[in-house]
């Protein structure tokens, strides 16, 4: 039976999935995270904008693993790092498109790749 909104209430108190509540680049740490997406393999992916990095979280665990970009907040140009990811979509082959926000591009990482490919825009702002 499917119930009406007024039937359901939300919890007073959330739970944490992600990060530690400080600002940081641990790997249990997050610096303005901007988006989430679910993947098919149930695990939930972040771009984390400040650290520059994609980082990959199951259920139950308290450390995520950087899936792209650098661990310890290098942002640069080249196709392996960011500059404030803002985006991250996965696609149904587990392939990741990336909104790179300050390096004027969108990127496709495939599978366990450790760089990436511009697919959209040039690397550089437009004048």
């Amino acid at each position: 039976m499917i119930g009406t909104s007024s039937e359901w209430t939300w919890c007073s108190t959330g739970t944490t999935l992600a990060g530690t509540g400080i600002t940081g680049y641990q790997a249990n740490q997050l610096s303005n995270p901007s988006h989430l997406t679910f993947g098919s393999d149930g695990a939930f992916y972040i771009a984390d904008t400040s650290n520059h990095r994609i980082s990959k979280w199951t259920s139950g665990v308290s450390t995520g693993t950087v899936v792209a970009g650098q661990a310890f907040a290098q942002s640069g140009s080249n196709l392996s790092l960011f500059n404030q990811p803002y985006s991250v979509s996965i696609d149904s082959t587990g392939k990741m498109y990336v909104a790179d926000t300050n390096n004027h591009r969108v990127m496709l990482w495939n599978n366990s790749a450790t760089s990436g490919s511009i697919i959209a825009g040039t690397g550089t702002k437009k004048k």
